[in-house]
């Protein structure tokens, strides 16, 4: 479901910023959506499109719930809210 609902995500992000001009928010973005086999629960992202979302997670939400997790990772990275190394 990660992948899957990860996936439309993307496609509809990049839909959207590429109709309103935004190409360059898209560069150097490769999604990768996964889902880690842990009981924690969990979800977070890293720069370059990079999506991870704990079992433990998945097993307290909907699928509705699901695609609103993975939704607000994208939104965080589109807008650039995450760290990478050496800014601080």
């Amino acid at each position: 479901m990660v992948m899957r609902g990860g996936k439309r995500i993307a496609a509809a992000t990049e839909s959207y910023l590429n109709a309103n001009g935004m190409v360059l928010e898209l560069k150097n973005f490769s999604w990768e959506f996964n889902l880690v086999q842990d009981a924690q629960v969990n979800a977070f992202c890293m720069p370059v499109g990079k999506i991870v979302v704990y079992e433990g997670l998945m097993k307290q939400i909907s699928s509705d719930d699901e695609q609103a997790v993975v939704a607000f990772l994208v939104i965080i990275l589109i807008l650039r809210h995450t760290s990478v190394l050496g800014d601080a």
